[in-house]
């Protein structure tokens, strides 16, 4: 992974981190690289395997029920 993009990751890791630092979030994704799952796992990330990416931002950051 290039430099930059690592940057990029290394941020939006420490913001999830930073908003749940209790909690385990999850990234929903398809990467299968083991060093890759075990920085996450730095930041208090637990990755699961699956299509459907989108799952992991909603999984940290709820939407408030509207009424």
């Amino acid at each position: 992974m290039p430099a930059a993009r690592a940057d990029i990751l290394e941020r939006i890791l420490e913001f999830m981190q930073g908003e749940n630092p209790i909690n385990v979030f999850h990234i929903y994704g398809w990467i299968r690289p083991e060093p890759m799952t075990q920085w996450f796992a730095c930041f208090g990330v637990s990755f699961r395997e699956t299509l459907l990416g989108n799952l992991s931002w909603h999984s940290s950051f709820p939407v408030p029920p509207r009424c």
